[in-house]
């Protein structure tokens, strides 16, 4: 091609580097709720309505059901991206259920909390924090946290325990094996009203997630609006015969007051220790989802030696960054796969691997007390030079 004629002078930017990749969201929260007084406008039944600014829409949303008390308590406690579904209300719990798991219709239409498996094409985002205070019964946790492990979801269901004793919380959380689920058990009080700790939780793991970030655990933050308990749950520091202590022992996070009220509990429903605790489980799931659409660009692309070199170099860069000092992990380093083969590279396929530590909660700290008399020698010395 000829050079174009120019008198003066001429530059080519030629960038050098890589393109940073932007973690994935990990504060949007998502919720089923019924409302039967609801502007229908608004908010049509089995339909995703996206806010966010969920107090613009307190005064559509009605009184009845559970829907204002669930969207006013998390606007009072956090501005953050919301996925929420109105469904049906109904008298018997099969119907409710049924009406809250939703289902998909002979045309495709997604009811119930199945339309959030439509949020990504409608909105770019993934619903990550999931829950349906006050209608959270057996099924429907069973059928958010079958939604949380979908990857098109990849989200955190937390909800109540449906206990109003220790022991049944305990019974209850045994129906349970999933990395994706906390059981909360108890409820809080705003002046003289119940409002569902599920409820209270979704605003709390948004705000969190917003100041602090997804690795900071939901455990041990004071919690506003909300001014008192419905259950009494011991507790104590250091005191390990507490109720509080017996359901954390058995993988429940519990209300407490102390300072404050405070969500009291690390610990997911999985027995795979690599998933026991709530930040293990998101960091995984954030960290999952950063890393597909960073890499996003390259697929299709043609292979090369400075194609794979560069999907490293991004993946690599990424990894060092959340591992900086105060970040999400504590390391990480990307590599080229050792799963790669003459075959696979033939057949279009290519594989790299990333390994990284997630920052661990301290759930206990260890002190030694001990009682010495070595500080004596400083009293006799200052006698003696001073008497």
């Amino acid at each position: 091609m000829p050079e174009i004629y120019h008198h003066g002078v001429s530059t080519d930017e030629q960038p050098s580097g890589y393109p940073q990749m932007p973690t994935a969201a990990s504060n949007v929260i998502a919720f089923a709720f019924t409302a039967d007084d609801a502007d229908a406008s608004t908010f049509p039944l089995n339909k995703i309505v996206f806010t966010t600014d969920g107090s613009s829409l307190l005064g559509k949303i009605g009184t009845t059901g559970t829907g204002y008390r669930v969207l006013n308590i998390i606007t009072q406690i956090v501005r953050a991206p919301m996925m929420i579904v109105r469904v049906a209300s109904s008298t018997t719990q099969t119907e409710q259920d049924g009406n809250v798991v939703g289902t998909t219709l002979e045309d495709g239409t997604k009811t119930g909390i199945q339309a959030l498996l439509n949020a990504k094409t409608l909105f770019d985002l993934k619903p990550r924090i999931l829950g349906a205070p006050g209608l959270d019964s057996l099924t429907v946790t069973s059928a958010l946290i079958a939604l949380a492990q979908k990857i098109s979801i990849n989200g955190f269901v937390y909800g109540g325990a449906n206990a109003t004793t220790k022991e049944a919380a305990v019974a209850w959380r045994q129906n349970f094996g999933a990395r994706e689920y906390m059981p909360i058990f108890g409820d809080f009080k705003v002046g003289a009203d119940t409002i569902e700790a599920a409820a209270v939780a979704l605003g709390m793991r948004a705000l969190i997630d917003q100041t602090q970030g997804f690795s900071r655990s939901l455990s041990n933050l004071p919690i506003p609006a909300v001014t008192g308990l419905t259950l009494p749950i011991s507790w104590d520091l250091q005191d390990t015969s507490t109720d509080a202590d017996y359901l954390n022992s058995k993988e429940v996070t519990v209300c407490i007051r102390n300072k404050g009220y405070r969500f009291w509990g690390n610990r997911t429903t999985s027995s795979d220790s690599r998933f026991c605790f709530e930040v293990y489980t998101r960091t995984a799931q954030i960290l999952k989802d950063t890393m597909a659409e960073g890499v996003f660009e390259h697929v299709d692309s043609g292979m090369s030696v400075g194609e794979a070199k560069a999907i490293i170099a991004k993946m690599d860069a990424k990894l060092k960054d959340m591992s900086r000092p105060g970040g999400d992990l504590l390391g990480g380093e990307a590599v080229f796969s050792d799963r790669n083969t003459v075959e696979n590279l033939m057949a279009g396929q290519i594989y790299f691997k990333y390994k990284y530590t997630p920052r661990p909660p301290m759930e206990k700290i260890g002190l030694t007390q001990i009682q010495t008399g070595e500080y004596l020698l400083d009293l006799i010395n200052q006698l003696m030079t001073e008497v």
